[in-house]
């Protein structure tokens, strides 16, 4: 990848993350927002760095500043590159993909996750229940409504048995590419040609191909009817063109926390590579147990637990 090639995707990545909240965070099934914090005797108040004591009944507690990635100097630092490109082209020549919005953002959120079930593990153990998970200081001029909505996200994956928490990931992960491509209008049709084909074919051709990445091996993805997709297939919210690509824009499932925290190495290939296929037969595919998948969640949980992950 050339040196503005990864300024385009960083740039584009920057665009991703870094999002600017409309309104005050929502719909989140596992962390109440609260204002201030009252006490109440009858629980303990944990936050992620108290010790762990089993007398009484546990309300964990989030500060609102542990979520934001603004404040980080590495941000400051990517935003500094964006901003001039001409300045700091050494930078994209050097660094390529070390440096990403969209990993700072894991590492803050994977964490945060991992100090959280640390403190389910312990209340399973003692017998304790979890009450609630409160966020203090929200602030909603702070634009982290992303990286809380997601952290909720993955408490709810810890909570579920693998077969729903594998449909969970899927579902979620549709509606999500399905407004990243809307939001950036990505393909941008017009008269049913995306602007890779509209960009790349003659202007003079007789049958120029239409309907985008739904046209392949010579003819149009059966499973699209009425100019509509009529499965539910990941894998093709997955898949970017080369032309996409080329301007720094590239979707895999091995890019997304939550993806790599459930799914092993199998999994996330069968996800990448079953282009056309309908959520069922994906799904059979994903639930499906062998050897190697023993053997890679030995070893990912090794990685989990020494802080390799």
């Amino acid at each position: 990848m050339s040196s503005y090639n990864y300024f385009e995707s960083l740039r584009f990545d920057r665009e991703r993350v870094m999002k600017k909240n409309k309104s005050r965070v929502n719909n989140l099934k596992n962390i109440k927002v609260i204002g201030t914090l009252k006490e109440k005797n009858k629980y303990n108040y944990i936050s992620l760095k108290d010790r762990l004591v089993n007398d009484k009944d546990i309300i964990i507690v989030l500060d609102n500043n542990l979520l934001r990635m603004d404040v980080l100097f590495e941000v400051e630092e990517l935003d500094m590159y964006l901003d001039d490109y001409e300045k700091y082209i050494s930078f994209f020549e050097k660094n390529k993909f070390k440096k990403k919005y969209s990993k700072l953002k894991d590492k803050i959120l994977l964490n945060i996750y991992k100090r959280i079930i640390k403190i389910y593990k312990y209340s399973k153990r003692h017998n304790i229940k979890i009450k609630d998970i409160y966020l203090i200081n929200y602030d909603k001029s702070i634009d982290n409504n992303y990286m809380i909505s997601e952290l909720d996200h993955l408490i709810s994956l810890y909570l579920l048995d693998n077969e729903k928490r594998i449909n969970y990931i899927y579902d979620y992960m549709c509606d999500y590419l399905d407004q990243e491509f809307i939001n950036f209008n990505l393909c941008d049709f017009k008269d049913n040609k995306c602007v890779s084909r509209r960009d790349l074919e003659c202007s003079g051709c007789k049958n120029p191909v239409t309907y985008g990445c739904c046209y392949t091996k010579g003819r149009v993805c059966p499973n699209l009817i009425n100019s509509r997709c009529t499965i539910k297939s990941l894998p093709c919210k997955f898949f970017t063109c080369r032309y996409l690509e080329k301007r720094g824009i590239k979707y895999r499932p091995w890019d997304y926390l939550m993806i790599r925290l459930f799914l092993n190495y199998r999994q996330m290939y069968i996800l990448d590579q079953s282009l056309y296929t309908p959520k069922d037969i994906i799904m059979n595919k994903l639930l499906k147990k062998n050897s190697f998948d023993y053997l890679y969640n030995g070893i990912k949980k090794l990685a989990y637990n020494f802080n390799l992950f």
